[in-house]
């Protein structure tokens, strides 16, 4: 899809939903998945497969290195600013200046990238620890106004 293209929110929320059921089954009692989503939010566009590759990376990098599992939340709600918020809480650690692995690391870059392409300064992503348990990652992004084709 060209980098560009906007779906709506709830196209992309099905496939994530979809795409958790699935790691339900492989992760068995292991995965605990909890969505908070305000009605506005669908009224939102976003690019195709954000929303996706930050919860795989919550997976990939969080649930499946701890023996314990753990959860995956998803909250998206529009703030006083009119901008979608989303935010993915999953069990794991950030680990800072590890050695990463080539093959590591493209899908928050290329998110990151996509963000600036689309919306300038307008958008915003951040990604950090929440107490010692949890990883948080943040997108904010505005109303789409352009009338895509």
């Amino acid at each position: 899809m060209d980098n560009k293209t906007l779906i709506d929110f709830q196209d992309e929320f099905n496939t994530v939903k979809d795409y958790l059921n699935l790691e339900k089954i492989r992760f068995e009692e292991r995965l605990e998945v909890r969505f908070d989503v305000e009605e506005k939010a669908y009224r939102y566009k976003l690019p195709p497969m954000m929303l996706q590759t930050i919860v795989e990376n919550a997976i990939k990098h969080g649930i499946s290195n701890l023996i314990k599992g753990g959860i995956v939340d998803l909250k998206c709600a529009v703030g006083d600013d009119e901008k979608l918020c989303i935010f993915v809480k999953n069990s794991g650690q950030l680990k800072p200046n590890s050695n990463k692995k080539k093959s590591e690391g493209h899908g928050i870059n290329n998110t990151v990238q996509r963000l600036k392409l689309i919306y300038g300064n307008n958008a915003s992503f951040k990604i950090y620890n929440s107490g010692s348990e949890f990883v948080i990652t943040e997108i904010k992004i505005p109303k789409q106004t352009l009338t895509l084709e």
